[in-house]
């Protein structure tokens, strides 16, 4: 019997129902979510690098500061 984790409220556990879509349409599903994998990686990568270079300007031309104007 499946983990208690595996199985859905209903008692049919993800692995019977993914052993009877077609292994066309399961291609398709992984391909899909690699797909949706890799905009995730790269959205995340995107948002810490974008923080990343905030941070180090803020670092090198602090807000705060005052230039003399001499």
């Amino acid at each position: 019997m499946a983990p208690q984790s595996d199985v859905l409220l209903s008692g049919v556990s993800p692995r019977q129902v993914w052993a009877f879509i077609p292994l066309e349409e399961q291609q398709q599903i992984v391909h899909l979510l690699a797909h949706l994998a890799v905009h995730v990686v790269t959205a995340q990568t995107s948002c810490q690098w974008s923080a990343v270079v905030a941070k180090e300007r803020g670092n090198v031309h602090p807000s705060n500061s005052k230039q003399d104007p001499a």
